[in-house]
């Protein structure tokens, strides 16, 4: 079983930089197998259910099936179980040492029957923890290919404001045994979201030191968006996958857009302000310049 997994393709990034749009973009090529609401939610008993997944590409199914229809989905449920966890999805770093053989058992199993099943090549998945799994996946699979998308923090920070859930969120860097142990960023809702950017963005990069350079590529949200078909093109070719006018007619299809200008919207002049004082000296080198 172990043999026939091939060069399985992980997602990272921090939460709120466009890596869902890009997962389900990519999760539509041909060769790709990928855990799907149903299987995340029912694979540990009936492992088949991977099957489904290949109805995503098909238009006349999903016309009849519409948002019943199995999409590329993150997988918490079946990545916990590969990997009994303490607070999913906030849960602290991974690295090789953290790996057992029961847990390596069980991912090698969960990837090879979305492969089997779905009777694709590959394997991809996306998940936001897996920005601070790096180490530890690479120990399991160690020809892994892992993509990095990055965005503007200005546009992350007020992405993160805008959905409810982050009000509830204590960021894996926080010990809420402990929350006065970074007096007054963990009570701002701006200054954690930057720190929680950076946070992400910095752990991926630190870990992927341990890669090889054939199993690392950063993508900027801005450049995914702006020229999506050539992007993509160059993310297959780093990741070995082929490509065809069928994947890139479904990348025409569908709208692609870069959200970037909302945080102009939603983000006052100060709090723009005090995310460029946070981040901004980790900003720079990434291309990002807070004006």
């Amino acid at each position: 079983m172990k043999n026939k997994i091939y060069k399985p393709i992980f997602i990272v990034g921090c939460g709120r930089s466009g890596t869902t749009i890009f997962y389900n973009t990519l999760a539509w090529h041909s060769d790709l197998a990928w855990i799907s609401y149903y299987s995340n939610q029912f694979y540990t008993r009936m492992p088949i259910i991977a099957w489904l997944s290949n109805l995503y590409r098909s238009t006349l199914v999903n016309k009849i099936m519409k948002r019943r229809i199995p999409t590329p989905d993150e997988g918490y449920r079946l990545w916990n179980w590969c990997k009994p966890v303490l607070n999913s999805p906030n849960d602290p770093p991974l690295a090789e040492g953290d790996v057992k053989k029961a847990d390596a058992l069980r991912c090698h199993k969960m990837v090879h029957d979305h492969i089997r099943y779905s009777g694709k090549r590959r394997f991809i998945n996306k998940n936001t923890r897996n920005s601070r799994r790096i180490a530890f996946l690479n120990q399991i699979f160690p020809d892994a290919k892992f993509i990095h998308v990055v965005r503007d923090v200005r546009a992350v920070v007020a992405s993160f404001l805008n959905v409810d859930w982050y009000k509830n969120l204590t960021p894996w860097f926080i010990d809420p045994k402990n929350n006065k142990s970074r007096p007054g960023i963990e009570f701002d809702p701006v200054e954690l979201a930057a720190q929680l950017w950076e946070r992400e963005v910095g752990k991926v990069i630190h870990d992927a030191d341990c890669l090889a350079s054939n199993q690392y590529i950063d993508l900027k949200y801005e450049d995914f968006t702006s020229d999506p078909i050539s992007t993509l093109k160059q993310v297959c070719d780093f990741c070995e996958l082929g490509w065809s006018l069928e994947f890139e007619e479904f990348i025409r299809s569908i709208n692609i857009k870069n959200m970037n200008y909302r945080y102009k919207q939603r983000l006052t002049h100060k709090q723009i302000m005090q995310v460029k004082k946070s981040v901004s000296q980790f900003a720079g080198p990434l291309g990002y310049i807070l004006a």
